[in-house]
């Protein structure tokens, strides 16, 4: 089932996407950050862009889960599979389809004038699916957790919320050249 084109515009009109599961953290006075937030809360953000259906929200995360990080060879096939089978379908039944989804508009998407074959189709969403969701909480992990380790900078953003926009910049530029660049490797 796909969210009614008027449903999918309510939410990003109110500029608010669906909660993670498991409720609000704001009421808890801490939360196990990965599982109760940064897993989820892409995967509600990547549902709404692609317009697919939240309520396969828990498939989807076991899906992402087992492509990114199954050990058993043969279980990672079947799910890729079972993954192949559903986009199959919601290939067929977009295509033709223009509506504003990123799903739509890959399915109906032309290079030089000629389509994209369902394989190509299948490729991008299958990419998207399998590396935006894993990065994007990978990425949260460890800018929540530097938070974590500096209070000053969390004090400083409470108090300067202007400077959150490019806090978040230089969080993505630094745990880039960080990693790529390990001290005494590489640019000094």
């Amino acid at each position: 089932m796909v969210l009614s084109q008027e449903a999918r515009q309510d939410d990003r009109s109110s500029g608010r996407t669906r909660a993670p599961r498991g409720g609000r953290l704001a009421s808890k006075s801490g939360c196990e950050f990965i599982s109760e937030f940064a897993e989820l809360f892409p995967i509600s953000v990547f549902l709404d862009l692609m317009a697919w259906p939240h309520e396969m929200f828990d498939r989807f995360r076991e899906w992402n889960f087992t492509l990114i990080h199954g050990e058993d060879p043969e279980v990672r096939a079947r799910q890729l599979r079972e993954i192949t089978r559903y986009l199959r379908g919601l290939i067929a039944e977009r295509r033709g389809v223009v509506t504003d989804d990123l799903t739509s508009v890959i399915v109906n998407a032309q290079v030089d004038g000629w389509p994209l074959t369902d394989d190509e189709c299948l490729g991008m969403l299958i990419l998207l699916f399998g590396g935006g969701l894993d990065t994007v909480t990978a990425v949260l992990g460890l800018h929540f957790a530097h938070l974590a380790r500096h209070p000053e900078l969390q004090d400083h953003l409470r108090k300067h919320p202007e400077d959150i926009s490019a806090t978040i910049d230089e969080l993505l530029r630094f745990l880039r050249t960080g990693y790529e660049h390990p001290p005494g490797h590489g640019r000094h």
